[in-house]
């Protein structure tokens, strides 16, 4: 949407995504649109941060030979990590060109790659790594230690791009 406010021209723009995407601003606020859409990816980023921060709180109270209950946990914070990297792609306008409920774990990777550098691309590799091995029936043993890193790397990388966007 496009539209002139006091002379000025504020464009919004609507995702198809589950993600908190709308704040109703009172005219004469002194809010603009760059600052809707600020306070929408820091709530976003703080709902992540939440919710992965509940999955590594409760993997302190998992038995470590409960290996169904360590991927459980695991995959919640992959899908956390889906949710912020979809955030990020919105953040940056990177055009994301599959069907939001479609686009996994590594196409989203290799979205957010293009603007990071190579930092970052080494804790997105040790991220999909480990979140891969907890996702999948690699045969590997299921470790509740490299389960609380993996989710430590979601948290981190969260907490990155909620410094970025302040």
């Amino acid at each position: 949407m496009v539209r002139k406010v006091s002379g000025n021209w504020e464009v919004t723009d609507f995702h198809c995504t589950p993600i908190y995407s709308l704040v109703i601003i009172p005219k004469n606020s002194g809010l603009s649109s760059f600052d809707s859409k600020k306070l929408l990816y820091q709530y976003n980023i703080q709902e992540a941060l939440t919710r992965v921060g509940s999955v590594v709180d409760s993997l302190d109270q998992v038995d470590a030979t409960d290996h169904d209950l360590i991927c459980e946990k695991t995959n919640t914070a992959r899908r956390v990590l889906e949710f912020i990297l979809k955030i990020e792609c919105c953040y940056r306008d990177i055009e994301v060109k599959e069907n939001y409920s479609q686009i996994l774990l590594g196409p989203l990777l290799n979205y957010a790659r293009k603007a990071r550098d190579d930092e970052y691309k080494t804790m997105f590799g040790k991220m999909a790594e480990l979140l891969n091995e907890f996702s999948h029936d690699s045969g590997k043993e299921v470790e509740l230690a490299k389960a609380k890193v993996a989710c430590m790397l979601v948290m981190a990388y969260t907490k990155l791009l909620q410094l970025e966007i302040k």
